[in-house]
């Protein structure tokens, strides 16, 4: 078994609940953050509109689902990191994508991108030192700090 293979990549959708059940989400995420549990990773939890393409433009559609959280754990971990955001959003409220394959096949040979206005912020890692605006050759998860 490749050492991949013993990690679980995946998306958790999580349809238009209460402010106060994605606040719930939030602290346990903050809280893992705050562990620096390599075992488990929930990377961020995002509020997104859903849409087509229609002639090279967004068109927004009515969708369930209202924020995504990419994980990246162990298998182990994965279990009870999915059991975690289950007990906090109730069962049926979510939809969760697993990934099976990689392009780039490695993270670190993703890009991204930091905007001039993101790169003074952030309050959990200081990025000025390491990084620069714009677009980043490699992942935003190749970092310093883990």
């Amino acid at each position: 078994m490749e050492e991949r293979d013993k990690r679980i990549r995946a998306w958790v959708l999580v349809k238009d609940v209460s402010p106060e059940i994605i606040e719930n989400l939030k602290e346990m995420r903050t809280k893992w953050e705050k562990k620096k549990d390599p075992e488990i990773v929930v990377i961020r939890i995002d509020g997104v509109l859903a849409g087509t393409i229609v002639n090279g433009t967004f068109k927004e559609k009515e969708f369930n689902y209202k924020y995504v959280m990419p994980i990246d754990a162990s298998e182990d971990r994965f279990k009870k990191a999915i059991s975690d955001i289950e007990k906090i959003i109730g069962s049926g409220n979510s939809l969760l994508l697993k990934v099976n394959s990689y392009d780039p096949p490695y993270p670190q040979d993703a890009s991204g991108y930091i905007t001039d206005f993101e790169f003074g912020k952030g309050e959990i890692h200081s990025i000025k030192n390491h990084l620069k605006p714009k677009r980043q050759d490699y992942s935003p998860g190749f970092n310093p700090w883990g």
